[in-house]
């Protein structure tokens, strides 16, 4: 009786010590299958980064910007993005917006140089949404954001423009009895010199010309167009196009100026 008792407490010993085995079974396979699924969403979101940084490119290097309006044009523009993934039971969507006071070191490594928040250059949030399952008990669902840049300097590009821009309309809008490019020309084209030379200190390459027109009445049409190049996207380098155009009324001596 007494080795029956023995024998029955051993296999029950025996069986719970089983059934423990293969809880922790699958509670390892669990955590493993999660981990794995972790690895993908971090795979997934550098790949959407990339793609959201190339698509940005894209979109700055195609299209020329108004001074006045360049930075909500920009932000409108790369705003707009998103990109979509799956891979292995996750998927994950990403959005992207611009601005904000980042982290500085919420970024994503994998997109060095071009992760991270920067002072001063077009900063863009991206924004992650994953979920994904990987048999029964194992799903994925994370949220989270990170900065990322591209190294247009949006502030400075505009300021540079506009000062241009008010520069040599000044020197264009004065007043003249001889309405020709020779006679208005002098004092703008010493004004246009002076501004592609500062401009070219600041890393910009800047371009001014302008037409008079004598009838019916004399008036001047100017375009400016500053370059920043040489910005550094996911995989080449590209430029972006700031300008601002009009047209001028020249006064007589004995009239004021318009437009």
């Amino acid at each position: 009786m007494v080795a029956a008792v023995v024998f029955s407490a051993l296999l029950a010993c025996d069986l719970a010590v089983y059934v423990a085995s293969q809880d922790m079974g699958v509670l390892y396979s669990e955590a493993y299958a999660s981990d794995v699924m972790g690895q993908r969403f971090l795979v997934l979101e550098a790949a959407e980064g990339a793609d959201i940084l190339h698509g940005a490119g894209l979109l700055l290097a195609s299209s020329a910007f108004q001074c006045p309006t360049a930075a909500s044009e920009i932000a409108r523009g790369v705003g707009g993005l998103s990109d979509s993934q799956a891979s292995g039971g996750v998927s994950v969507s990403v959005w992207a917006s611009v601005g904000g006071a980042g982290d500085r070191g919420d970024n994503l490594s994998a997109l060095s140089p071009l992760d991270g928040w920067v002072p001063g250059e077009l900063d863009i949030v991206l924004h992650y949404d994953a979920s994904g399952s990987d048999g029964p008990g194992v799903t994925f669902t994370k949220g989270e954001s990170h900065y990322v840049h591209l190294g247009v300097r949006i502030h400075d590009a505009v300021s540079r423009c506009e000062a241009a821009t008010a520069a040599v309309a000044q020197a264009l809008s004065r007043p003249t009895d001889n309405c020709t490019a020779a006679s208005l020309g002098v004092e703008a084209d010493e004004a246009i010199r002076t501004q592609v030379r500062s401009a070219s200190e600041e890393g910009f390459v800047l371009s001014i010309s302008y037409s008079v027109t004598a009838s019916p009445t004399c008036s001047v049409s100017y375009d400016v167009r500053l370059v920043q190049a040489g910005v550094r996207g996911v995989s080449s380098t590209f430029g972006v196009t700031f300008y601002e155009e009009g047209v001028l009324t020249v006064p007589s001596p004995a009239q004021p100026a318009q437009g």
